[in-house]
């Protein structure tokens, strides 16, 4: 009878005792790269995860946060970002994280996240594919999931524009690729990369020199790449996916010699720059406004041939003469130019606004600011 009860005893336990459930939903959601980590908000829960590199998980839900200041840590670092609306109250609130993540390398994204819940591990699918584990006792890691198709999901560059002979610190995120590759031409071309940086991670940050020739920008392409299947000895890669970015360059901060070209007027005189194309006209005769014109503004103007020259004035040619003709306001402002223009080498001196002093060919010192000169 023993032996019976027993029986039904073990038949009940199998009926009444439930297998572990398997819970799966989707919800939107955001993340956050770091220098040391991740950080991930739910919609649905309003909780935050802190996801540290030591495979630390500091969970927040929305009752925690949702009541405290926006983040009041500044002093950014170049090539990091201040964290804002929940992450940044966790972020900025909780010393804790700032120390278990470091700053954020790259933009908060949004996204439709897969959520599965099993056996006390939340799996959270994200945009590259792969899975994060949480577990329950407060770690995580991440495993390769299916693979998304080739996408690149965020490409920056700081600072812009870059000072030439400087760094350049780019950050990225790819999907659905092997790896990431990146080459940097000049502005305005795309034959020959300068530098050619292989084999990256689909997720990274790298810092780029900008060669000091680059006067006229630098254009980089980032590439999602996979190995070719070919046994050959040197890696090679099959293109899946690009995109680009134009930076803007100037010269650093400093007092630099260029090569110049100056040339009267009658009420002023026109400038020169050999390094960037810059033609600028100074009206007065010691001092005044001043008007700056971009080479890649003026460069397809005609030059000066209808416009009537006295006698006893002269004709401006080449980047003055495309100026002169074809702004009226440069031609009432100067009048008519006394004399032909003449190459020499200027000092200048660039502080972080700009240009704020450069020398004529006598030597005298030109002081600029806010559109206006005098010396």
């Amino acid at each position: 009878m023993k032996r019976i009860w027993g029986f039904w005893i073990v038949i009940l336990l199998v009926a009444v005792w439930p297998a572990q459930a398997q819970e799966e939903a989707l919800t939107y959601a955001t993340a956050q790269r770091y220098e040391h980590g991740l950080m991930i908000w739910r919609a649905d829960t309003g909780e935050i995860l802190a996801l540290a590199g030591d495979g630390r998980v500091l969970r927040f839900p929305s009752v925690t946060y949702a009541t405290l200041p926006d983040n009041p840590i500044f002093g950014t670092p170049p090539s990091r970002l201040r964290p804002i609306f929940g992450m940044g109250k966790v972020w900025g609130n909780f010393a804790n994280v700032r120390r278990a993540l470091g700053w954020p390398t790259l933009e908060e994204l949004g996204f439709n996240m897969p959520v599965r819940t099993s056996g006390g591990i939340t799996a959270l699918t994200q945009l590259d594919g792969s899975v994060i584990q949480i577990a329950a006792n407060g770690t995580w890691q991440r495993t390769l999931g299916d693979r998304p198709a080739p996408y690149v999901l965020a490409f920056t560059a700081s600072p812009d524009p870059a000072d030439l002979g400087g760094p350049l610190t780019l950050n990225w995120q790819v999907q659905g690729t092997d790896r990431v590759l990146i080459e940097v031409y000049p502005a305005g071309s795309s034959r020959i990369p300068v530098q050619l940086i292989q084999d990256l991670p689909l997720v990274g940050s790298t810092t780029v020199t900008i060669p000091a020739s680059f006067s006229s920008g630098a254009h980089v392409v980032l590439w999602g790449v996979d190995r070719s299947p070919r046994p050959v000895p040197v890696t090679m890669w099959a293109r899946r996916v690009s995109q680009s970015l134009t930076i803007g360059t100037r010269q650093p901060p400093g007092l630099f010699r260029i090569q110049a070209a100056y040339q009267p007027y009658e009420r002023g005189f026109l400038i020169w720059r050999a390094d960037s194309g810059d033609v600028m006209a100074f009206g007065g005769s010691s001092g005044g406004q001043m008007l700056v014109f971009d080479v890649q503004g003026y460069a397809g103007w005609p030059d000066t041939t209808e416009i009537f020259i006295p006698t006893n004035r002269v004709r401006p040619v080449n980047a003055f003469g495309k100026v002169w003709s074809g702004i009226p306001q440069v031609r009432d402002m100067l009048g008519y130019a006394t004399g032909p223009e003449q190459g020499y080498t200027a000092a200048i001196h660039l502080s972080e606004t700009g240009l704020d002093a450069l020398t004529l060919p006598d030597q005298r010192i030109i002081h600029t600011a806010w559109g206006f000169w005098n010396f």
